[in-house]
Order: structure tokens, then C-alpha cells, then sequence
């Protein structure tokens, strides 16, 4: 009779369980679709549709955890006696599950960006339970990948700084720098190479319309302060060369774009006579 009385019992959960995720599932499913119409940047969709999915996880948790706990108090206990041991044996893959939960409900990073945490650098492949595949790079931009593949836990991100960059949106400043001998035209050399950034940069943002100070407080008023998009040339005293000094060039752009704006760059100094070529 005991025996027939829990079969009846684990039934009867296993239902309601039953219930109760399909009731989760299109409770999450709607709130997904009235916020399908928002107009989002795509870290933002996948930010929102994770914190989504995570709050009915944990719901679901709980609600299980009643359905099932008021019918096997016993067995709940020796449970528990397992978990802690298992907790003791298995740091690693809970300090691994941990950050996998931290990367996704505080949108730490998603697939597509790149980033840089200790040593390791390079472009986010896949995000697991366990680790996120990376292919490395040499600088946090495209066209410097190395060939290696990483394979990075979780549980590093917990207490390592990271630097994150989303190649579409996230504006970064750049340097570019060349030598002048001392007793060089400085004047002259500053002038040219201020003309030739300020009309690169001119038409880079006439090609990209959220370059501008307006688009940028429009998305992050705090950040839109803390830079100014027009190019600066300084000049220096060379701690690497003597009798030179260096010509520093910075800029902001779109890490996607760099490359293609540093091409410009020395090909116009070239053409202007500011630098030489060797060989």
C-alpha cells in the first residue's frame, strides 16, 4: 500500500511539474513577442531575452522545488547531504556555471564581440555551460586572428578584470605616431598631418551617421562627455630614439574600421611629403 501510495504521488508531481513548464514556457514566449516590436541593437536583444529565460528558470525552480518537496521530505534531506558533498568535490564546475549565469543575465558579452581577459584576447565564438570558445587574436579588432582557438572557463571572468569591445557600435581611440629629427620643420609637420586626419576623419564621418556627438548622448550620455571626436596631433621628445621627437596622432573610430583609416593615413602623409618612404 506504501508503494502504491508513492507511485500515486510521483505522478501526481511529475503532472503538475508538467503543468507548470509548459505554463513558464508560454508565459515566457509572450513576454518575448511584446518585445519583439523594440527597436534593439542585437546585444541588447540577447541581454533582454537572457534575463527573461534566467527569471523563469528560477521560477520554475522554486515553484518545482514546492511541488516535490511537500511529498518527499525524506529524501529531500539525503539530497541535500549529496549536494553538499558534491559542492566540496566539484569547485570548479560550479565556479564555471556561476560565471556562464553571470555572462548571460548581466550581458557581460555575447557572441560576436571581442575581448580581452588576463592574457587572453581575441573574438567570441560560442558561450557554454562550461567555457566560451575564442579565436585569438593580436590586437581586439578583425583581421589579426593568429589561427589558435581558445577554449576559456567560465569561472575566470568571477574575479579577472575584462575588457569588452562590440566592433559595431563601441568607439575606440586610436594613435598613430612617426619620428621628426629636432632640428626638423615641427610647425610644418604638425600642420600637414593635422590637415590630413581632420579631412580623413571628415569623411569617415560623412560615411557613418551615429559618428557625431548628438548619436552618441542619444545612446550613452555619460560616455558622449568623456570624448571629443576631433582628431589632436602633439609632438613629443622620443623616449626610444635621441635628437627626434614623436608626432602623435589620436583619433576615435570603429575598431572594424582601423585598418582602413591607417592605410589612408600614411598613404597621404606620403603623397604630402611628411614622411618618407624606405626602400
Amino acid at each position: 500500500m506504501f508503494s502504491s501510495l508513492l507511485v500515486d504521488q510521483f505522478d501526481s508531481n511529475l503532472l503538475n511539474s508538467l503543468i507548470t513548464l509548459i505554463v513558464l514556457s508560454m508565459g515566457y514566449l509572450t513576454i518575448v513577442l511584446l518585445f519583439r516590436g523594440r527597436t534593439l541593437t542585437r546585444k541588447e536583444k540577447i541581454k533582454r531575452r537572457g534575463r527573461i529565460l534566467y527569471i523563469a528558470i528560477v521560477l520554475y525552480l522554486i515553484l518545482l522545488a514546492r511541488i516535490w518537496i511537500e511529498g518527499f521530505g525524506n529524501v529531500l534531506t539525503m539530497f541535500s547531504l549529496v549536494a553538499a558533498g558534491f559542492v566540496v568535490t566539484n569547485k570548479e564546475t560550479i565556479m564555471n556555471l556561476v560565471g556562464w549565469m553571470i555572462i548571460n543575465w548581466r550581458g557581460v558579452f555575447t557572441e560576436g564581440d571581442y575581448i580581452q581577459i588576463q592574457n587572453y584576447m581575441g573574438y567570441v565564438v560560442s558561450i557554454g555551460p562550461m567555457y566560451f570558445k575564442v579565436y585569438e587574436t593580436k590586437r581586439l579588432d578583425q583581421h589579426h586572428a593568429t589561427g589558435r582557438t581558445l577554449r576559456i572557463p567560465n569561472g575566470l571572468l568571477i574575479n579577472n578584470p575584462i575588457l569588452t569591445i562590440t566592433p559595431e557600435t563601441s568607439l575606440m581611440q586610436y594613435q598613430l605616431t612617426y619620428a621628426l629629427a629636432f632640428d626638423g620643420d615641427v610647425a610644418g609637420a604638425l600642420t600637414k598631418t593635422q590637415g590630413v586626419i581632420d579631412e580623413i576623419i571628415q569623411n569617415y564621418a560623412q560615411s557613418h551617421p551615429n559618428y557625431n556627438p548628438t548619436a552618441l548622448a542619444a545612446k550613452n550620455k555619460i560616455f558622449a562627455k568623456m570624448i571629443d571626436l576631433t582628431p589632436s596631433v602633439t609632438v613629443k621628445i622620443s623616449a626610444e630614439k635621441e635628437k627626434f621627437l614623436t608626432i602623435l596622432t589620436e583619433f576615435y573610430c570603429y575598431p572594424a574600421d582601423f585598418d582602413e583609416i591607417e592605410k589612408a593615413f600614411w598613404a597621404q602623409m606620403l603623397t604630402a611629403g611628411c614622411i618618407q618612404k624606405v626602400g
